[in-house]
């Protein structure tokens, strides 16, 4: 990871351009070094904090401002986000924070009891734009990690963006007329999942439900949802045939067109055919049923006989 306290060689021939440039604003995004991989744990779990934060479903109050840690690993130019954890900062002043130094070290050696390949690698944040509110922090940060990484996610990303609405930065310091200005600067990284990480996220991502509900009770509520449309389209129709008859509703022919070729592709209900298919399809369904509930049984049996023979086969007659 780059050194934070980078001193730019060509600075003191652009004095002028770089004072008007503020000490929070990022340079161009997408700036090459170090390759960070971002794992998407790291963004479910900076979703939640922010959600719970904003409707004060947490132990913080609603609304504060949202940091954590990121924890990770380091392998040369790789670097890997793999979790992140929410940390608790005090107001000082009218517009600082401070990093309560002591719980962030606490939860850095609970963290890395149980995962001791992980290390700080920096923090997060959320909001819509880097702010001097966030350099300090980044100082802060620098006594657990010489060059922290700077997470921001953007809580409202334009409508319609595909784009994930995360930026990455890193601190560094450059000279102005002798005095050592810090600005953030976007660096480049790409999502990376395992399989583990991969199987989650979609389980995450489906509808499951956190009552006890089980999938075919699932399944079973799509199915009838599916048919109330389904009933409601029909009952539409039979409406607008029925007025049509009446005469309230002039004759569309193409329309009725269209729904004698619908109704052309259902089954006759009342025929003989239909039946016969229906009670076939019955007696299968049927049949499957009572030869599981067979194969059941005889597995349990089975098991019975497997037990009975383990603790009594070797016993001698009296």
């Amino acid at each position: 990871m780059a050194d934070t306290m980078e001193v730019d060689a060509g600075v003191e021939e652009k004095k002028g351009e770089e004072q008007k440039v503020p000490a929070t604003a990022a340079s161009a995004p997408g700036k090459k070094g170090n390759n960070i991989m971002l794992h998407p744990l790291t963004v479910i779990t900076i979703s939640d904090h922010h959600t719970r934060v904003s409707t004060g479903g947490g132990a913080q109050e609603a609304g504060g401002r949202v940091i954590g840690l990121l924890f990770g690993s380091q392998n040369g130019r790789d670097v890997s986000i793999y979790d992140a954890m929410e940390v608790a900062c005090t107001a000082v002043g009218a517009n600082g924070l401070e990093l309560n130094e002591a719980l962030v070290e606490k939860q850095k050696n609970l963290y890395t009891a149980v995962y001791p390949m992980y290390e700080i690698l920096g923090w997060y944040t959320v909001g819509t734009e880097v702010t001097e509110l966030d350099l300090g922090i980044q100082r802060q940060m620098t006594k657990f990690n010489s060059s922290p990484l700077f997470l921001l996610m953007n809580p409202s990303p334009a409508q319609g963006s595909k784009e994930l609405p995360v930026l990455i930065h890193e601190s560094e310091s450059h000279m102005l007329d002798g005095v050592a200005q810090s600005t953030f600067v976007q660096l480049a990284f790409q999502l990376e999942t395992t399989q583990a990480e991969q199987i989650s996220v979609e389980h995450v991502a489906k509808a499951t439900p956190t009552d006890g509900i089980s999938s075919i009770d699932l399944h079973a509520g799509a199915v009838s949802t599916s048919l109330r449309t389904l009933l409601a389209r029909i009952e539409i129709l039979r409406r607008f045939l029925e007025e049509t008859k009446k005469g309230n509703i002039s004759v569309d022919y193409p329309l009725l067109r269209q729904i004698s070729s619908i109704c052309n592709q259902l089954p006759t209900m009342d025929g003989a055919q239909f039946s016969e298919e229906f009670m076939r399809e019955f007696n299968d369904s049927l049949s499957v049923a009572y030869l599981a509930s067979v194969q059941k049984s005889a597995g349990s049996m089975n098991d019975l006989a497997d037990k009975f023979m383990t603790a009594f086969g070797h016993r001698r007659p009296i």
